[in-house]
């Protein structure tokens, strides 16, 4: 899979028209804003942590509220933190939990890779759950390489995030999708590039949906472009989706 061949197969995956309601929009930053988790103990953590010595400074891209990075950079003493996010409201969740854990922290408002240029330069870059909504994969990871003094660190599930829904598609009676850009995928396009990518596949049991069910359907339902919340509801049942244990990728690379 070449580049241009990743993104037009990401573009096959956004979600129909209409837009993502507002509705489903406030569901979604409550879910993040309330996601008091962390990345302790997963791949991610460990192969950005290994880079981190003596003074250091880690980026967050979408940092949301810092779920990727809070508790990395409290684990590295005198490590600086800088968040960028679209989202104002995660950006100050972000800030809060940093100066909660006594992290030296520095937001940046904007979207990636726009705001790059704004952005300080970091010994590691870290960056979760947000290269499958990016417009262009080459661009996007460019600038997070650009980033990175030691060490970019990626992680993304396995598959596109919703790839999962594909037996809802189908139930709805909705176009086939085609196969969903994957992790595997990414990593090609990106050493085509001459990034020295390598790639560690887990299972994440977190569940950021557990106790807001509701919300759940309401995405799903903006998601395959219905307004039957009733019917997918039931389908979701019936074919006992979503699954739990989200299978995940870590994508780690040197700096040039």
């Amino acid at each position: 899979m070449d580049a241009s061949s990743w993104d037009a197969a990401l573009d096959a995956w956004r979600p129909p028209a209409p837009p993502v309601s507002a509705l489903v929009r406030e569901a979604a930053l409550q879910t993040a804003l309330t996601d008091d988790a962390d990345a302790t103990g997963s791949p991610s953590f460990d192969r950005a942590r290994q880079a981190l010595t003596g003074r250091a400074a880690v980026l967050d891209v979408g940092c949301g509220a810092g779920r990727a990075s809070v508790a990395l950079a409290a684990d590295a003493p005198g490590t600086a933190l800088t968040g960028v996010d679209p989202s104002a409201a995660l950006l100050e969740a972000f800030a809060a939990r940093a100066r909660g854990a006594s992290v030296p922290v520095r937001t940046v408002l904007g979207a990636w890779p726009e705001a790059a240029a704004r952005t300080p330069p970091a010994d590691v870059v870290v960056c979760h759950h947000v290269l499958y909504y990016a417009a262009s994969l080459v661009p996007f990871a460019g600038a997070l390489t650009e980033r990175a003094r030691r060490r970019v660190v990626v992680e993304i599930p396995w598959e596109h995030p919703h790839a999962w829904m594909r037996p809802l598609w189908s139930a709805l009676g909705a176009p086939a999708r085609p196969d969903p850009p994957t992790a595997p995928g990414a990593a090609r396009v990106l050493r085509d590039l001459g990034l020295r990518v390598r790639i560690e596949e887990w299972t994440d049991d977190a569940d950021p949906w557990r106790g807001r069910e509701e919300a759940l359907v309401l995405h799903v339902c903006d998601r395959l472009g219905s307004s039957d919340a009733d019917r997918v509801r039931a389908l979701m049942g019936g074919l006992g989706l979503p699954p739990r244990g989200r299978r995940t990728a870590t994508l780690w690379w040197p700096a040039p």
